[in-house]
């Protein structure tokens, strides 16, 4: 018999061996697997409401989040907005690579989905912002996602234009 020979035999005796219903060898295969509760609780039904408990959640707030989804005055360029790389109608995610942002610069990582976000244990990929509201500044102030220079650019635009601040009013009465 030949070195090539011996070998394909060898094999074939150990995978008849391993495949063998012999009573030597012990299966798994029909063993319920065990869980802890709190691996259980990952396959959970999904609560009716994800996000701030703290917070109410009515027409006028769920408007104006919308709204502001797909605001592109939120980038510098006034040409991309959260929809941009979150695309509602694909997943919540732009399908690419690694997402384009401020003058056709190309990011790091790809947009992660929106959808269920507000239940999420941590945002970004990497898990730096807690939820999604510590979330939304990142994109509009980082300078190859959507570039606004700071806070008060953001905020001077939406204090100038009419609807938002009505918007703002009746979604939080009371604040300024």
């Amino acid at each position: 018999m030949t070195s090539r020979s011996t070998v394909v035999a060898v094999l074939t005796m150990l995978l008849v061996a391993a495949c063998s219903n012999s009573s030597s060898t012990k299966s798994r295969a029909g063993t319920p697997a065990t869980f802890t509760v709190g691996e259980l609780a990952v396959f959970a039904p999904l609560p009716p409401l994800l996000g701030a408990r703290e917070q109410r959640l009515d027409e006028a707030r769920t408007a104006l989040g919308r709204t502001l989804f797909y605001e592109t005055a939120l980038s510098e360029s006034h040409e991309i907005s959260c929809n941009s790389c979150h695309a509602l109608d694909a997943w919540g995610v732009d399908g690419r690579k690694v997402s384009v942002g401020h003058k056709g610069q190309v990011g790091t990582r790809n947009a992660p989905s929106v959808y269920n976000a507000a239940g999420q244990f941590a945002q970004f990929w990497d898990g730096r912002a807690k939820d999604v509201e510590a979330q939304a500044t990142g994109p509009i102030l980082n300078p190859i996602e959507m570039a606004m220079p700071d806070s008060e650019a953001v905020l001077a635009h939406l204090r100038t234009a009419k609807s938002y601040v009505a918007s703002f009013r009746a979604a939080f009465p009371g604040e300024k």
